[in-house]
């Protein structure tokens, strides 16, 4: 009913913002609101009713009402949950190090391993040459690239090396932009 809708959307956002055994209470509450709702005097058919009576113990997981009202709020919070989903990325100081410097560590790795960008030879030395370059890094150095790591963690990476992110990702898709 109508009624049954308004309980189970005043409850919703609490829903999805709860964890597991807050959300077992919340549905638990609302369970009661829906059963002190019929109480009142709304008429309801004999399944309904034996549904219902159930209800009283509320401690039955397995409960017809328990399960709709489960699936109902997990049915509405996924699918606001995932509007909102921020796909991020997790950057470390040796990944900034990496996107500051890439061009030189680029042409110092194809030299070293004498492979083309993109075989396995050539992601092997990548990583080497990552590291080599990395060793004289100052720890104050190190520090202003963890501090920059943290932003870009939060706030995401400047344009140019987002673009270059895309378009490295896109361009064995699509060929060339």
């Amino acid at each position: 009913t109508e009624a049954d809708l308004e309980i189970l959307h005043e409850n919703l956002d609490e829903y999805r913002v709860s964890d597991a055994p807050d959300r077992a209470l919340l549905v638990n509450r609302v369970l009661g609101d829906l059963t002190a709702l019929r109480d009142e005097g709304d008429d309801f058919d004999k399944g309904e009713a034996r549904t219902v009576r159930s209800m009283y113990h509320f401690s039955i997981p397995g409960s017809p009402l328990a399960q709709k009202v489960r699936k109902w709020f997990d049915n509405r919070s996924r699918k606001a949950l995932a509007r909102f989903m921020r796909f991020t990325r997790k950057w470390s100081a040796r990944n900034v190090f990496y996107q500051e410097n890439r061009d030189k560590i680029m042409n110092l790795t194809e030299q070293n391993s004498g492979a083309p960008p993109g075989t396995p030879v050539y992601f092997g030395y990548l990583q080497r040459t990552t590291t080599e370059l990395m060793v004289p890094v100052t720890e104050d150095e190190m520090a202003v690239l963890q501090e920059t790591a943290n932003e870009w963690s939060l706030r995401g990476p400047p344009r140019e090396i987002q673009c270059r992110s895309v378009i490295s990702i896109l361009s064995p898709l699509h060929g060339p932009f």
